[in-house]
């Protein structure tokens, strides 16, 4: 994982990595449908000039160091969540 965000979820994956600046880690995993929102979906917009018609993601609305992992499926599934 090198990007240098604290929250990456990767778009079509069943995982989301939330990374501490003190080396901590939380990994959340499923078999399951995953979509994550978090505080720094935005981050690389706000070097662009401002357009106040411009619609944001749910997680530009959470504050730090929130993220939110919404997890669903028809019929049974795991999740797991490991913690580095």
């Amino acid at each position: 994982m090198n990007n240098p965000r604290v929250v990456v979820y990767y778009p079509g994956t069943n995982i989301i990595y939330w990374k501490a600046t003190s080396g901590a880690r939380v990994e959340v995993l499923t078999s399951g449908q995953l979509q994550a929102h978090a505080f720094n979906d935005t981050q690389e917009s706000m070097n662009q000039v401002e357009d106040p018609n411009q619609e944001f993601p749910p997680g530009h609305y959470l504050p730090f160091p929130i993220a939110v992992a919404e997890i669903s499926n028809d019929r049974d599934f795991f999740f797991e969540i490991c913690i580095y």
